[in-house]
């Protein structure tokens, strides 16, 4: 899979040549940020590129826990809810 074939997927796909491993993923991740941070260095400022940073990895923390059980659950939990 190309570069460009990779920018026109959701991002879960572009992680499926990884596979499972979530150290890979995660790997994979901070290298992806970390090289977008270095090819915006000129066009934002430390403290906007500081604050995509952070704000990325909390999304990411927000979302990494969520297992496919822990999904399953908590669709389970809103539709006995509603």
């Amino acid at each position: 899979m190309t570069r460009a074939d990779m920018s026109n997927l959701p991002a879960r796909e572009c992680f499926r040549p990884l596979g499972d491993n979530v150290g890979n993923r995660l790997r994979a991740t901070t290298a992806v940020l970390a090289r977008a941070l270095c090819e915006t260095r000129d066009a934002l400022t430390r403290i906007v590129a500081t604050t995509l940073a952070i704000e990325t990895v909390n999304g990411m923390a927000k979302t990494a826990p969520m297992t496919a059980v822990a999904m399953a659950k908590m669709l389970e939990a809103a539709r006995t809810k509603g």
